[in-house]
């Protein structure tokens, strides 16, 4: 003997229901809200770099507009443009300065240059590797033109401690040193 049965109907399954409109708004206003959220900060974010930018670009051009008015005044060839007038430096020391730099012995370098011009005095200090090269350094200053007519009458030295080089103070004038 056959029997029919309704599965429906003896294991008493109920049809689900559908998706509801108030499930399908949901969905979709929470991925359009979700796109929204994902386009707006990306373009807040690329707005904020952009006005940077400008302002960069702004300052780049103004910099630029500097370098190049700069550029112009070093390299105009007017051979007859004077040098400002600096009070208290009437005679300028940029001489004695050349004279420094081509007379300078290799084993010799000086940390401080006092050029006094109301008392005309030149106070040099540095160091040596040896003794036995300042008077050479002083026979080539003498040899120079703007240190020719100079009488160094004070030179101290004293040994570096730590070390074999020696320092030195030459000057035309009674030194003082300060300690």
């Amino acid at each position: 003997m056959e029997q029919n049965i309704n599965f429906l109907s003896t294991l008493n399954i109920q049809a689900m229901p559908s998706f509801s409109a108030k499930l399908i708004m949901q969905i979709i206003g929470s991925w359009v809200l979700l796109l929204i959220f994902i386009y707006t900060i990306p373009f807040i974010t690329h707005a904020s770099k952009q006005k940077t930018l400008v302002g960069l670009e702004s300052t780049q051009k103004t910099l630029q507009i500097q370098i190049e008015n700069l550029n112009t005044e070093l390299n105009s060839t007017d051979e007859t443009r004077v040098l400002p007038f600096i009070p208290g430096n009437l005679t300028g020391f940029y001489n004695y300065l050349e004279d420094l730099a081509s007379f300078i012995p290799d084993n010799i370098w000086l940390d401080n240059i006092v050029f006094s011009q109301p008392d005309n005095l030149i106070l040099l200090k540095g160091n040596a590797t040896s003794a036995s090269i300042i008077p050479t350094f002083i026979d080539a200053l003498e040899k120079s033109e703007a240190f020719n007519d100079k009488k160094f009458g004070t030179l101290q030295l004293q040994k570096t401690p730590d070390s074999s080089n020696v320092s030195f103070t030459l000057s035309t004038g009674i030194a003082i040193e300060s300690k």
